[in-house]
């Protein structure tokens, strides 16, 4: 457990690093751009209240009879 959690710590302390050969942020940005479905972006530090109903608003209204 111990070496997976600072494999794990290794891996994230280079994520935002674009040079990293790994899985990092420019990697994943270009994956969400190629993406034909919407993409929600939510920011962390907001309040969970704030971040569910920005779900909530970005989710398709549907009627009671779907």
């Amino acid at each position: 457990m111990h070496e997976a959690h600072r494999a794990f710590r290794e891996w994230a302390s280079r994520y935002d690093d674009p040079s990293f050969n790994g899985r990092n942020q420019a990697q994943h940005e270009r994956w969400l751009n190629d993406q034909s479905a919407p993409v929600l972006r939510l920011q962390g530090e907001h309040p969970t209240g704030q971040l569910a109903q920005c779900v909530a608003e970005a989710l398709p209204s549907r009627s009671l009879r779907d």
